[in-house]
This record gives C-alpha cells, sequence and structure tokens, in this order.
C-alpha cells in the first residue's frame, strides 16, 4: 500500500519513529508526503491490503484498510471516536492521534 499527501494527523500511515510525541497535547506537526510512499507497517508485516478508505472532513482526517485476511485497520486523527478507539463517557478518546494502524477488535 503506498500514500501521499497531507499527513498532519498521520493519516497516510508514515511515521517517524523517533518522533512518538506527535500528536499528543494538542500539538501536531505538519507534514506532506510529496511522492508515493509505501506504508512500512504494512509491508514490514506482510500484510495485504484489499481495500482502503479515506474520510476527511471539517474536524477530522482518518484512513481505513480491509485486509486480504479480513482484518479492519484504522489510524489518523481520532476525533470523536471515528477509529474505534476507547472513548469516555463523553465520548472524547483517551487516546492521541494514532501513529499506527490499529486493526479494530
Amino acid at each position: 500500500m503506498y500514500s501521499w499527501g497531507d499527513n498532519t494527523f498521520k493519516q497516510l500511515g508514515h511515521v517517524d519513529e523517533r518522533k512518538q510525541e506527535v500528536g499528543k497535547a494538542g500539538v501536531v506537526e505538519a507534514s506532506f508526503q510529496k511522492a508515493p510512499k509505501r506504508v512500512e507497517y504494512f509491508a514490514k508485516r506482510g500484510i495485504k491490503v484489499k481495500q482502503v478508505s479515506c474520510a476527511k472532513g471539517e474536524k477530522h482526517v482518518h484512513t481505513g484498510c480491509l485486509t486480504e485476511d479480513g482484518r479492519v485497520y484504522m489510524w489518523g486523527d481520532p476525533y470523536k471516536g471515528q477509529l474505534g478507539l476507547y472513548k469516555d463517557e463523553k465520548g472524547w478518546t483517551h487516546e492521541e492521534t494514532s501513529l499506527y494502524p490499529k486493526p479494530l477488535q
């Protein structure tokens, strides 16, 4: 799988492992991937992506994919719980920007 474009909320799946603090405490580094780049998370694990869906709204940006083995992965901005991550009673997620694709349980 390859992705490119705006990666402000890590919605492309490209992560600099040395910058794990990205997205915490409301601080987000702007980044832009000019050319198609392989999403290493899947490549390193031999995971084959079957379908991809991207979403960009006024206050949210995230990506999801379906793998050949039937798993769904989500990553990007977890605003209002679109990633399927843990939420409290007010509906807020307690995970910052998802830096890596995560399989839904």
